[in-house]
């Protein structure tokens, strides 16, 4: 359907008001409800004001993505339909719900803002309790949402595969980048064979940057476990495509 469209418009306008919600999918579609025949009767219903609705979902938008630039919450939620988040933006600064921070080594003209709630965890960053660990992240990660800023940060191009026609695809259909620590190193493309109980792992690939020794494949073949159990799998089966310095562990 046509973003542009008077139904797509008029879907979201009823959407935001809370009068219509979707209850379903057919193949990429939507199928739309009236909300009060789907919602649960548990979900606290109250009609706020656009000033105030701007500062929650700006809030929400900054949480889900960590730290984020004025840009990339218009873009995350809800897309491009602000009406002065700029006025929202120094009302949360003023009353110290934000703050604006700096990424080191990243010149940008833009301000970022992170939440005053995630500023332990931060800061926590610094500890030398934290331990880097290995990640499956799902292809819709809020670290991976703002696609350029994930390049920037982590020189991590991330596509949406599934979107793609198959010949179009590098690594896969639905591919789950790796995050070990806070670097992304690489990332799988699993299968989930049901009537077989096996999870198959089609390719594993590596980035450039990505360490090669037996600890961290070892991790990795961690998580990859963890997944296969997650989904009910017996057994993780792996194709020849994976990076020979992790090979001896994926296996």
């Amino acid at each position: 359907m046509d973003p542009g469209s008077p139904v797509t418009r008029m879907l979201f306008h009823l959407e935001m008001k809370g009068e219509i919600m979707v209850a379903g999918h057919q193949g990429n579609r939507n199928i739309w409800a009236l909300s009060e025949d789907f919602l649960p009767k548990g979900v606290e219903k109250k009609e706020i004001m656009e000033e105030e609705l701007e500062r929650l979902t700006a809030q929400r938008a900054i949480r889900a993505l960590g730290t984020a630039s004025a840009r990339e919450i218009n873009y995350y939620f809800p897309r491009g339909r602000y009406q002065n988040l700029k006025r929202a933006l120094d009302s949360l600064e003023e009353d110290s719900t934000t703050h604006r921070v700096r990424v080191a080594e990243v010149q940008e003209k833009d301000a970022r803002y992170a939440h005053d709630q995630d500023l332990i965890l931060l800061e926590s960053m610094r500890d030398d309790a934290f331990h880097s660990r290995a990640s499956l992240l799902p292809p819709f990660d809020n670290l991976l949402g703002v696609r350029s800023w994930t390049k920037r940060i982590f020189d991590f191009d991330h596509h949406l595969e599934m979107f793609f026609p198959q010949n179009k695809r590098k690594f896969g259909y639905y591919v789950l980048p790796i995050l070990w620590g806070e670097r992304l190193i690489g990332r799988i493309d699993p299968v989930m064979q049901k009537d077989k109980k096996i999870l198959m792992i089609n390719s594993v690939h590596s980035e450039p940057v990505a360490p090669r020794d037996k600890e961290v494949a070892s991790k990795i073949g961690d998580a990859i476990q963890r997944l296969a159990k997650f989904l009910g799998a017996k057994e993780v089966v792996y194709s020849s495509r994976v990076p020979p310095a992790w090979r001896s562990a994926l296996h």
